[in-house]
């Protein structure tokens, strides 16, 4: 793979087509109704902008498109789509300083590749769908490691977690969340499992007798992680929602109640910038179980949340009011 990028890169540096001259045909892409169309005129402040290759009418070979929105795409293209090795640049905006180095296919991100986050945060591995899918890295910028198995864009499969101390999680993993593995300390030695989703440690039974205490036997023991109630704020942050100890409440939703596993367990309450406000269960950072959530404009709900969504329960809206069963 290394020497492939190489005499890609190489490529792309002598190519008369991807040169700064960008000798080779110039289209723009049109939004339409009926989809995207590529034209030989446009304005490329509205419309992106590609030099390169043409066949057919339509970007095929070696090309480079700017948005000046978006950002900029260097690389292989076929029948007017991202298609084989190529390198995306974010432009202006939310993912401003990002960047993806890798294979395309219809479009998307597809194969192996790399794709640096403006925080410093790397992924090395393959992709699905524009997603992380198969096997792969994800390297924290402070220094912690997740290697293994992704399915749809989170860690689901084999793999093993290193934190910055270097305490390791090694084995299974199900859409986040550690499930059947072992935890080991710096040292190498097993300080703990997970069985289910349910964490377990080893710990010493010890019996008082007339001589000092004596370890007699070690057993299994279910440790439920103590529940906390404290504050947490949420914001979207590299593509994913996430929880965050500290925040800022005019521009985070802010969580203040049950916590346990690093997000809302229990009873709580969550606020929102815009004044909306939802009052009651959660379960595993989501709304479930009997809760209020009332809208800024007066609107409430009043019932019972599941996995996140209203399920039986009352809508409220000044003299209005309806039924909503099993989610509908």
């Amino acid at each position: 793979m290394k020497h492939l990028l190489i005499i890609f890169s190489i490529l792309l540096l002598s190519s008369p087509v991807i040169a700064d001259n960008h000798k080779g045909e110039t289209l723009y892409l049109w939004k339409t109704s009926s989809g995207d169309v590529w034209k030989g005129f446009g304005e490329k402040d509205i419309h992106p902008q590609y030099k390169g290759d043409v066949e057919n009418g339509k970007p095929n070979g070696l090309g480079v498109i700017i948005n000046t929105n978006k950002g900029k795409y260097v690389g292989e293209w076929r029948d007017g789509k991202k298609q084989g090795q190529g390198t995306f640049t974010y432009g202006k905006g939310k993912w401003e300083g990002e960047k993806y180095e890798g294979g395309f296919k219809d479009g998307y991100r597809h194969g192996q590749g790399t794709y640096t986050w403006s925080d410093g945060d790397k992924y090395v591995g393959e992709f699905k769908d524009d997603k992380p899918n198969g096997k792969g890295t994800y390297t924290w910028s402070d220094g912690r490691k997740y290697e293994g198995e992704f399915e749809d864009g989170i860690k689901h499969g084999q793999g093993t977690w290193t934190s910055i101390k270097g305490y390791k999680y090694v084995g299974e993993w199900r859409e986040n969340k550690s499930w059947n593995g072992k935890e080991y300390d710096k040292k190498g030695n097993i300080i703990g499992k997970y069985v289910n989703g349910v964490k377990i440690i080893e710990e010493p039974v010890v019996v008082v007798e007339k001589k000092p205490m004596v370890v007699v036997e070690k057993k299994p023991m279910v440790v439920v992680e103590k529940r906390q109630t404290g504050v947490l704020f949420r914001r979207w942050e590299n593509r994913q929602w996430r929880w965050f100890r500290n925040g800022n409440k005019k521009k985070d939703r802010k969580y203040v109640g049950d916590i346990r596993n690093g997000g809302p367990n229990g009873q709580g309450t969550l606020i929102f910038p815009d004044g909306d406000k939802y009052v009651g269960k959660f379960k595993d950072g989501v709304y479930h179980g009997q809760g209020t959530y009332t809208f800024h404009d007066g609107a409430k709900y009043v019932g019972e949340f599941k996995d996140g969504k209203v399920w039986n329960g009352t809508v409220y809206n000044g003299n209005l009011e309806y039924k909503i069963v099993n989610g509908k």
